[in-house]
């Protein structure tokens, strides 16, 4: 498994650089990031809005008025719009199957994607032109900008975009593709070894967000990074009253393990984030179990960029001291 190596020494003055297998990972420093439900609609509107070509969507959920408004909107102007819906969502009820008809009155080339090859297309993110990639934790639903903790970045490196671009087409055409761009996290191909990385060069501090955790890998790195004297601490969310925890088992291990853990309530954490040492973040719709990691379609990125990184640590600090 190819993880990521230890931080490089920034020369003086200069930001860190993190590497992967002994390859400098870009410092996304065009990458911007938003947070919800702070920053609400505008961020993702914005981008949708300033197409020009084309926009290429493939995601889990996609039911925002907003969100629908402004695809029919590109398409209406020539914008060339293509989106990918996962079928069969778990607990959604109808799911998507509103937005793909929504889509296709709207003349928007629409399919659903196919269930042979992943257990869920569980992906959130899009491209603009072919110039920006927007990789999300959060699904295109009015409670993702309004009830929830999520992070969304506006990724401009062009091997970061082309790689989205080119999981796309394979997705939309069900043909094979291995993702090779150090800086993407890529489910089924090669999460866990993209996570077990960063989990594994932390030197001082791990910060971590997710809605899951379920998978004694990741778990037991981060056991073992508290272990080697790295402050770890994990925000999650309690389960719905009169609902089974799924987490009660993982969240145990890691207590017992000296993995220190806290709950908030408002807004509910259905964000994917991963910051080690304030230098590197990952940034993606990977839960933390073994269907997100292994099974699903997923797509994640990794950022050390530090205005990407200042915006995600002080989320994540107002988080742990909002908990319940």
């Amino acid at each position: 498994a190819i993880l990521l190596a230890g931080c490089a020494v920034p020369a003086a003055g200069q930001p860190p650089v993190s590497t992967l297998a002994g390859q400098p990972l870009s410092t996304n420093a065009d990458a911007t990031i938003f947070v919800e439900p702070d920053d609400g609609t505008e961020p993702l509107l914005n981008e949708l809005n300033s197409a020009r070509s084309s926009i290429d969507v493939e995601m889990y959920l996609l039911t925002d008025r907003d969100v629908l408004g402004a695809l029919e909107a590109a398409e209406r102007r020539g914008v060339r719009v293509r989106s990918l819906l996962e079928e069969h969502p778990y607990g959604q009820g109808a799911g998507n199957e509103g937005a793909y008809a929504r889509l296709q009155r709207a003349g928007i080339a629409v399919r659903w994607t196919d269930d042979r090859r992943y257990k869920l297309t569980h992906e959130k993110a899009a491209v603009i032109d072919g110039r920006e990639a927007l990789i999300l934790t959060l699904n295109l639903t009015a409670s993702a900008f309004s009830r929830n903790r999520e992070y969304g970045v506006v990724d401009r490196t062009p091997g970061d975009v082309a790689e989205v671009a080119a999981i796309f087409q394979s997705d939309w055409s069900s043909a094979s593709y291995t993702p090779a761009q150090p800086d993407l996290v890529v489910s089924p191909d090669n999460s866990r070894a993209r996570l077990l990385g960063i989990i594994g060069q932390a030197s001082s501090s791990l910060a971590v967000e997710s809605e899951e955790v379920q998978d004694d890998g990741i778990e037991q790195a981060l056991v073992g990074a508290h272990q080697r004297g790295v402050n770890v601490r994990l925000v999650l969310s309690r389960a719905a009253s009169g609902q089974a925890d799924a987490n009660a088992p993982g969240v145990s291990r890691l207590e017992a393990g000296g993995v220190q853990v806290r709950y908030m309530n408002k807004p509910y954490v259905h964000a994917k984030i991963v910051l080690a040492d304030g230098r590197t973040a990952f940034v993606g719709s990977e839960n933390i179990s073994r269907q997100s990691l292994d099974m699903n379609r997923e797509v994640g990125v990794l950022l050390s960029g530090p205005a990407a990184l200042a915006r995600i640590g002080s989320a994540f600090e107002q988080d742990w001291n909002a908990h319940s």
